[in-house]
């Protein structure tokens, strides 16, 4: 009887971590995706509002730095990767203001988050 409530438990905070950081990665991701929304969506926009972006890309940098590591404890590793390399690329090109590899990297980390989303989400997409 003891074995059975010692698995009970274990199982009890098995899942509590589960559902614990999976809230905590959809909250982060979802906080990551509004501002990277929020950046200009193609050439002319970037053109005209550079100078109005560069708090929100330095914000947004921060904290996908600071949520890396937790994201990437039960993420894949394709897909974080995915999402680190176009961060990267969007965060140098808004710095050389490059708009054309901006936009393309800010669609990239876009749909990476998305996808990061999707598969840590409890949902039947998720799991399947």
């Amino acid at each position: 009887m003891k074995t059975f409530l010692v698995s009970l438990v274990l199982a009890a905070a098995v899942l509590t971590f589960v559902i614990c950081n999976s809230l905590y990665i959809d909250g982060k991701i979802e906080e990551l995706l509004a501002i990277a929304e929020e950046l200009p969506a193609d050439a002319d926009a970037f053109e005209a509002d550079a100078a109005a972006a560069e708090e929100k890309m330095e914000r947004l940098w921060t904290l996908w730095d600071e949520s890396f590591e937790r994201i990437a404890f039960t993420s894949g590793y394709e897909n974080i990767n995915r999402a680190d390399d176009a961060i990267l690329t969007m965060y140098i090109s808004f710095q050389n203001r490059n708009a054309d590899d901006f936009t393309i990297a800010r669609m990239t980390f876009c749909d990476g988050l998305k996808r990061l989303k999707m598969l840590e989400s409890f949902s039947l997409d998720g799991i399947l």
